[in-house]
């Protein structure tokens, strides 16, 4: 048995707060002050609702309301997941909210199952766990019982859970769940190791790729349109449709080969030009073609990512996909090195421009395709020239090394940076392809059949609709949570 504990990943997640403030305190006072005995008979569900900051961040199965919270929120899917392990180790509450379904868990079983005397400690905190294991055999959710000098029993530190929680959570597929591996010290100091070597392999050249066997396709994995003219397609298949014509694509290499030539027939383009000049330099540098794959991948997922968001803006009418597409590249801002400031119009964030001279008036509604277009080169592309989207890769995948298309693009981005490459070519690259993959994404959209309206569904389900395996290449489809969408 393995003790992990267990917290919610606010860093790509969405979190919850009350509708209206202080709204959950009557419900606070109610969990901690009634012995760990079931509620449910007396509850009263409040509203929640999640922040404006969050509205970009993905939909989670797991969060807190308020992120220094102790209530833990289970979205609906992950509660009929957990059901079954949770029962007698607490009760799922419900909570009213327009933005799903959402569960409060109260846990029950509060126990006296830490060792004290052999945890080793540091300024009055545990810094290394020991856990009494007869005491836990039977449980899969507790917390640590402290008992008050007034004699008031109290849970304590972090919400634990066993190898059961942890294993039913991924062959769910839930999303926004951390698990910190605490005990026992030996899978502690083993599991250390392993992220060490981990990280040490990032650095190293890696081994020219295996021969990958051949997987049987279904005709929308292998390109096709899997829908009839006039006939909507369902998410799921359309999602995995995306992701082998747009995405996975990118690992066969062909399109370093196609922007090197590209340049030549059209010398003007400033976006592409400074792309094929850093590839130019990033290849005679010696790095591995492969590498950049992984990054260009990583660069036209987000793109695509970013093609669905933005069409949920507010204001944004359009829905003619095919000419976003065509007019994208004509919208980028003039001059060779396709920065701001040819604009005839500046870019504002979110949903308003200036009125082209200099003021912050708000665009009117509906916002008009040339300034949504504008739009998405401020918020979406030509930010990648800051050259902060590096470190965040390479920290993103620190915090969720079993996300398959982050951390192969993190390790590549890793040899490429000791091998030298400039990081300014690494941003042309990232600002090329993330143009590339919203182009992919407003084009895909315009497919025959295509008639889905809920672009912020699309684009929080892109992700979860991709390969697993540890590359995040076609043959590890998480079937097992999707099979009755296929």
């Amino acid at each position: 048995m393995r003790v992990f504990e267990l917290e919610p990943d606010y860093s790509r997640y969405q979190g919850l707060e009350p509708v209206r403030e202080g709204e959950d305190d009557e419900a606070y006072g109610l969990l901690w002050n009634n012995d760990f005995t079931p509620i449910a008979t007396i509850w009263k569900p409040f509203w929640v609702k999640v922040p404006s900051s969050d509205r970009d961040a993905m939909p989670t199965d797991f969060t807190t309301v308020l992120a220094s919270s102790s209530m833990r929120v289970f979205s609906r899917r992950a509660a009929e997941a957990l059901d079954p392990l949770l029962k007698g180790d607490g009760e799922l509450l419900p909570l009213l909210s327009h933005d799903g379904d959402f569960f409060l868990f109260h846990p029950l079983q509060i126990l006296d199952a830490v060792d004290l005397s052999r945890c080793q400690w540091d300024r009055g905190s545990i810094v290394r766990y020991e856990f009494l294991p007869e005491r836990i055999a039977n449980v899969t959710v507790f917390r640590r019982l402290e008992l008050l000098d007034d004699g008031r029993r109290i849970p304590s530190g972090p919400d634990f859970v066993t190898d059961r929680f942890v294993q039913r959570v991924e062959e769910a597929g839930l999303a926004g769940f951390k698990f910190e591996l605490l005990w026992p010290p030996e899978a502690v100091e083993a599991a250390k190791l392993a992220e060490a070597e981990r990280k040490r392999a990032r650095r190293k050249k890696p081994a020219a790729p295996k021969t990958r066997k051949p997987v049987a396709l279904t005709p929308a994995e292998s390109g096709a349109i899997p829908w009839k003219p006039g006939e909507k397609p369902e998410p799921f298949p359309f999602l995995r449709h995306i992701w082998v014509t747009a995405i996975n694509q990118r690992m066969d290499g062909d399109w370093i080969d196609g922007v090197l030539a590209a340049v030549d027939r059209t010398p003007d383009d400033g976006l592409l030009g400074l792309c094929a000049d850093s590839l130019q330099r990033i290849l005679q540098s010696g790095a591995d073609r492969e590498d950049l794959c992984f990054l260009a991948r990583s660069f036209v997922t987000e793109g695509v990512w970013w093609a669905f968001k933005m069409l949920d803006y507010p204001g944004v009418t359009t829905r003619d996909f095919a000419a976003l597409a065509d007019k994208l590249m004509e919208s980028a801002p003039r001059g060779r090195d396709g920065r701001p400031g040819g604009w005839p119009v500046r870019a504002r964030r979110r949903g308003a421009t200036s009125d082209g001279a200099g003021g912050d008036a708000k665009l009117d509604s509906p916002l008009v395709p040339k300034a949504f277009l504008r739009q998405i080169w401020q918020d979406a592309i030509n930010d990648r020239m800051s050259g902060q989207w590096i470190e965040d890769v390479i920290q993103a995948a620190d915090a969720s090394p079993d996300q398959a298309l982050t951390v192969t693009c993190a390790d590549a981005l890793q040899r490429l940076l000791d091998n030298g490459v400039d990081r300014t070519d690494l941003s042309h690259l990232a600002r090329h392809q993330v143009a590339e993959g919203i182009r992919a994404g407003f084009r895909l959209l315009s497919d025959p059949g295509v008639q889905d309206d809920d672009f912020d569904e699309l684009a929080n389900e892109l992700l979860t609709a991709g390969p697993r395996g540890s590359d995040g290449l076609a043959g590890g489809w998480p079937l097992n949570k999707t099979q009755n969408r296929t």
